[in-house]
């Protein structure tokens, strides 16, 4: 999990797991950090933005997410590009 700047509620087995108490996680509903977190976020944001504008390319939505951070770019060791904002990336 690194020591990445993101923390996204989510959710988490049910039931006992191998690396609950390792990473002490909740069951049901916790905190986690990193790729594994963030990826899903820009994925959908990437096709939010892919099916939202006519004729988009490979390059086109990349910039379109990658433009659509809230956070000036290089202001964090972890980010060049800020937070996705879904609304941003669709105009």
């Amino acid at each position: 999990m690194g020591g990445y700047p993101l923390n996204v509620y989510s959710t988490f087995p049910n039931h006992r797991f191998a690396l609950a108490s390792q990473y002490n996680r909740s069951q049901g509903y916790d905190i986690g950090s990193g790729t594994s977190m963030a990826s899903p976020i820009v994925a959908a944001v990437a096709s939010l933005a892919w099916s939202s504008h006519t004729g988009a390319t490979n390059a086109s939505v990349r910039a379109n997410v990658e433009t659509s951070g809230g956070i000036k770019a290089g202001t964090e060791a972890y980010w060049a590009h800020g937070r996705v904002n879904a609304d941003r990336a669709v105009r």
